[in-house]
């Protein structure tokens, strides 16, 4: 990827929630010299995230996902959105292909990440013990936090509450 790419793509990210149409004009400027390069199709998809346009930010990451089918990113990305549209179930799939990653540096890079979050969407789905064997997965000993607001620990004890071990 050039440096060029990544450095409009910063820019397209710093001025998305502050100026859309402003960002979403410099992602079209972007795909328009350089549709190879998945960061491009990751620069408009962010911009159609924040001016809350799911379907159209959906299609850009799919096509980010066909340029780089290995790389947690797009996926990652791919989860933001369905989250915003409470997918939860597709949302933990998304997790699913980041753990079963063919490429192993991505992988283990963000499979504590991975698994974490995707518990986080089981519990949503009242899948408790899928969730327990995630987090009981995680290797990391930092906490990993969602929103700020719940922490390994507080998913655990979620999931035994969910399933009735604890009240």
């Amino acid at each position: 990827m050039t440096e060029e790419v990544e450095g409009r793509y910063l820019s397209i990210v710093e001025t998305a929630k502050s100026d859309p149409e402003f960002a979403l004009n410099e992602a079209e400027n972007i795909l328009k010299d350089h549709k190879e390069y998945a960061l491009s199709w990751h620069a408009r998809s962010y911009v159609y995230l924040v001016m809350g346009k799911y379907e159209k930010a959906a299609h850009d990451i799919r096509q980010a996902i066909l340029i780089e089918p290995n790389k947690p990113r797009g996926y990652l990305k791919a989860d933001r959105i369905e989250i915003k549209q409470k997918n939860f179930e597709r949302a933990a799939a998304h997790f699913g292909q980041i753990i079963e990653c063919d490429n192993k540096e991505h992988r283990e890079r963000f499979i504590d990440e991975a698994l974490f979050f995707r518990a986080y969407y089981f519990t949503h789905l009242k899948r408790f013990d899928a969730a327990l064997n995630d987090l009981e997965r995680i290797e990391s000993v930092e906490e990993i936090w969602i929103d700020g607001l719940q922490t390994k620990n507080d998913l655990i004890l979620d999931c035994r509450r969910g399933l009735g071990g604890i009240h």
